[in-house]
Parts: C-alpha cells; sequence; structure tokens
C-alpha cells in the first residue's frame, strides 16, 4: 500500500489538518482514557454495565483516531477509511476488555465484528480479495 504524504499547500488545506489533529487529539484522549471522558461529560456507568467504556474507547476515540488519521495521511485510495475507521474502533475494544476488565459477550461480538469490517476494505485496496470474485462468478 503506497501512502503519499505531502503537506497542505494552500490556506484551507491547513484548515481541514488542523481539524483532522484536533479530531486525532480528541479520539486518542477518548481512545486511552475513556473516564476522564466521561468525568468531563457527566456520563456514568450503570453497575455492573461496564460496556460504556468499550462504547467510548471504540466507536468513538477509535473511530476518530481512525478518521483522523486518513485525512493527516491523505491516502490516495479511499476505502482504507473503513480499515482505519474499524480497525481503531475494534483496538479501542481491545483495549477496553484487557485495562478496564469489559469481558462481556457485546464486547467481544463488537470487537469481532469491528475486525471483520476493518479487515474487508484492506483486503479490496491490497488486492487480495479476487478470491471473492472468482469464488463467486467463476
Amino acid at each position: 500500500m503506497d501512502l503519499n504524504t505531502a503537506l497542505p499547500a494552500s490556506l484551507a488545506e491547513w484548515a481541514v489538518m488542523g481539524v483532522a489533529l484536533i479530531a486525532l487529539a480528541g479520539g486518542l484522549v477518548t481512545l486511552l482514557d475513556p473516564r476522564r471522558i466521561m468525568a468531563w461529560t457527566g456520563l456514568s456507568l450503570t453497575p455492573g454495565r461496564a460496556f460504556g467504556l468499550s462504547e467510548l474507547r471504540g466507536p468513538l476515540g477509535g473511530f476518530y483516531v481512525g478518521v483522523a488519521l486518513y485525512i493527516i495521511l491523505s491516502t490516495p485510495r479511499p476505502y482504507i477509511i473503513l480499515t482505519l475507521a474499524f480497525g481503531f474502533a475494534c483496538l479501542g475494544r481491545v483495549l477496553a476488555f484487557v485495562l478496564d476488565g469489559v469481558r462481556s459477550r457485546e464486547n467481544v461480538l463488537a470487537a469481532t465484528g469491528d475486525a471483520i469490517l476493518a479487515t474487508l476494505p484492506a483486503l479490496y485496496v491490497s488486492g487480495n480479495l479476487g478470491w471473492v470474485d472468482r469464488l463467486l462468478f467463476g
């Protein structure tokens, strides 16, 4: 995969890069320290249900990190944004499993789904999904 990273050439592009950097910073804080976000926003966990930490780390933190990295890396293939976003969402759920003890069935299923959704676009972009066409269409 060829990532053609280039510095922004105009003030408008720098503004978009600034938004991406803000999204990256916010995503990293949510991904790595969801309790800080919970305290700042007033969110709380239901006793006995820690899955909320997985939701903060994965779909919120991980997705923001993935999308921001796509903008920053400015890859020429748009499908890779799905790999980055779902991949970091999966990472957030794994972090919730390891760091927060969110070992619920919901978290494992959600992490598995995120991993599958991250893998398919990566296989397509890398040209390794041709076997599906051959299998389905001969």
